[in-house]
């Protein structure tokens, strides 16, 4: 068993979503419509993830930088607090690119890559850096993947308590739509 056949098995296992609708063969990055069909694209739920995102920063006292990208895993969206942590700028969105990158959180990943799994030591394989902790996620309408939202600046569980509120905000926003 080669590298591939690892990555693909673990994969497998890991209960990726699929990038399409009801197997409507709905593109990634395409606009997604729901009810009253309303067209919902990840630059439209910027505004509202930053939003939820600051606002728990703020609560919790934590300065940091907010990453959007789109479903190829391109940056659409960065902020960066004042006071933040310098390396914040760079993990941020590697956390947002990782997420949609695997269709999985980064903590969950990190969880799943540990040595004895067929997956470890894969960050070292890719060009673009992989981030095996938590603070990512990837934002997802039922079975479509339309970007991820990556925050760095806090610790781990930090992070993770200020990308649930952004993923909050962007479900909210998916049921008011």
């Amino acid at each position: 068993m080669d590298i591939y056949d690892s990555v693909r098995q673990i994969i497998e296992t890991m209960k990726r979503t699929p990038s399409v609708i009801n197997d409507n063969n709905v593109l990634i990055g395409d606009t997604v419509h729901i009810k009253n069909n309303k067209a919902i694209t990840i630059e439209s739920v910027v505004d509202t993830i930053v939003k939820a995102c600051e606002t728990e920063s703020y609560r919790l006292g934590v300065p940091v930088v907010v990453a959007i990208v789109d479903a190829s895993g391109s940056l659409v969206y960065q902020r960066r607090m004042e006071r933040s942590l310098g390396v914040s700028i760079e993990l941020a969105p590697h956390k947002a690119y990782t997420a949609v990158a695997f269709r999985c959180s980064t903590a969950k990943l990190g969880k799943e890559i540990q040595p004895g799994s067929s997956l470890y030591g894969i960050e070292t394989m890719v060009k673009k850096p992989i981030v095996l902790f938590g603070g990512g996620e990837p934002l997802m309408y039922e079975d479509y993947l339309l970007g991820g939202l990556g925050i760095s600046g806090g610790t781990v569980e930090e992070d993770m308590l200020i990308v649930k509120a952004g993923l909050q905000a962007f479900q909210e926003y998916i049921k008011g739509a």
